[in-house]
């Protein structure tokens, strides 16, 4: 994570803390230079997250806000709920089904029925964080987050390493962002594996990805593996793609309301 982005998240934190604060009460507090607190400012400012007071100069956070978070619901809520309904589709599917929920500037997958399915070449396994730009997870939740928080999350993604193996150029992302939001799931020729054997990436398994949604805010992504020689695309996205889709809104249903 980039320090522009870690102070404006600190700043954040910070004003959520206390009603309203004076610049130099931020710097202050955050341990850093006037210059430096001003800078994470003015970038809130410019998007809307905080505002000053004219009458005493001191900042406080907007409703705006309230869009980091539009929709939230515990991780470890989404989870628990999920985790039968995710099992009970792994028997009917066979194959794994993962979920992957925001934690940060992140996405980590948050459970997973890798154990329960023999039809994979790969094990998957909770707490692995997924490269945001490069992963049919990561962007589906791209696609569906509101542009403030896309952008944050792309700047910070920005620090990752590189993926040499598939790389993708921002107009190649965009194209893929315009395609989720058109067709609602993304289908993607190759999947992420923690190993040095594939530099993170390979083509034996492929992936399709839907996002949790309530209303219009993403809580999170539901994801399936195939192998690749086993399946058509054509068939993934005609009938797996909706049965994901039903399982996700079940999913969102069970965690009850916002």
């Amino acid at each position: 994570m980039s320090r522009a982005i870690r102070h404006a998240f600190d700043v954040l934190e910070l004003l959520n803390r206390h009603e309203s604060l004076r610049v130099s009460e931020i710097a202050r507090s955050l341990d850093l230079p006037r210059s430096t607190a001003m800078r994470a400012i003015t970038a809130l400012q410019r998007i809307g997250y905080i505002q000053r007071r004219k009458d005493d100069s001191r900042y406080l956070l907007t409703d705006s806000v309230l869009r980091l978070a539009s929709g939230f619901a515990p991780p470890q809520q989404l989870a628990r709920v999920a985790q039968p309904l995710l099992d009970a589709a792994c028997q009917e599917l066979r194959w794994p089904l993962t979920l992957v929920l925001p934690q940060g500037l992140s996405l980590r997958v948050a459970h997973t029925t890798d154990a329960l399915t023999p039809h994979k070449l790969f094990t998957s396994s909770a707490g692995i964080q997924l490269p945001l730009r490069d992963t049919a997870s990561g962007l589906v939740y791209l696609a569906y987050c509101d542009a403030d928080t896309r952008r944050m999350l792309l700047e910070a993604a920005a620090q990752d390493p590189p993926n040499r193996r598939f790389p993708r150029s921002d107009a190649d992302l965009q194209a893929a962002l315009d395609a989720i939001g058109r067709d609602g799931h993304y289908f993607q020729d190759h999947s992420f594996v923690e190993s040095r054997q594939f530099d993170g990436f390979q083509t034996k398994e492929c992936l399709l990805a839907v996002p949790l949604l309530r209303g219009r805010a993403v809580l999170g992504v539901l994801a399936a593996r195939m192998v690749t020689r086993a399946v058509r695309r054509e068939r993934i996205e005609a009938e797996l793609a909706p049965r994901l889709k039903a399982l996700a809104a079940q999913i969102v249903s069970a965690a009850g309301p916002a």
